[in-house]
């Protein structure tokens, strides 16, 4: 227990590094007991306590990095927890969104509200988030923003397009760029709504830019 309680001066090599790993995910007990006692967890379930305090150290981590830095606070809405973004689950099933799907997770990293209002020049309507003002309410692409709105529509039940609807800007925003939804879909549903996501997200973007 010397690397424990740190009395020794240069705590390097294998058995220190080991420690320290098992401090950062709080399994020093074990190895503790094991010391103690000389009982240790079989491999199957030390695999599994390992795994579990990894993966609850690491979203402990990542949830407080997000929640602290402003620069991830329309991030920590479109994703708030670890694991892969929708859009790459669906383009892992839909080879040819790969690059729909690309686009809306760099614009997921990159997505922020301004501190002052700006002026678009293409609308004349001010904005404080660029996605937002195009997905919600930039008159320049309304055409774009209808197709998306039908699309949504068709999703069963009808219900859906009533939440979606029901959303404040920011919430609409979010749970486009998230290309998942809090509603509960069946899965063909579900699929639908998050290819749709995927698929206009970057026409509208581009539509914007290009036109």
């Amino acid at each position: 227990m010397e690397f424990k309680h740190k009395c020794v001066p240069e705590q390097l090599g294998f058995i220190p590094d080991i420690y320290k790993a098992a401090e950062k995910y709080n399994i020093t007990d074990y190895i503790v007991n094991f010391a103690n006692t000389g009982s240790f967890p079989s491999k199957k379930r030390w695999s599994v306590i390992v795994n579990q305090n990894i993966n609850a150290s690491e979203e402990t981590w990542w949830s407080y990095r997000i929640s602290c830095d402003n620069d991830f606070y329309m991030f920590r809405h479109i994703h708030p927890a670890i694991k892969p973004h929708k859009a790459w689950t669906i383009a892992k099933q839909f080879p040819e969104l790969r690059v729909s799907a690309k686009y809306v997770i760099d614009l997921c990293s990159i997505v922020r509200y301004e501190d002052e209002h700006l002026l678009c020049d293409k609308c004349g309507k001010f904005f404080l988030n660029i996605v937002e003002h195009l997905l919600v309410s930039c008159d320049f692409i309304q055409d774009k923003r209808d197709d998306l709105w039908q699309n949504i529509i068709n999703i069963n039940p009808i219900q859906f397009s009533v939440f979606m609807d029901s959303l404040s800007a920011h919430e609409f925003t979010t749970t486009i760029l998230s290309c998942n939804t809090s509603y509960e879909l069946e899965n063909d549903e579900l699929t639908f709504f998050s290819k749709t996501c995927v698929r206009h997200v970057e026409k509208i973007c581009r539509d914007f830019y290009n036109r």
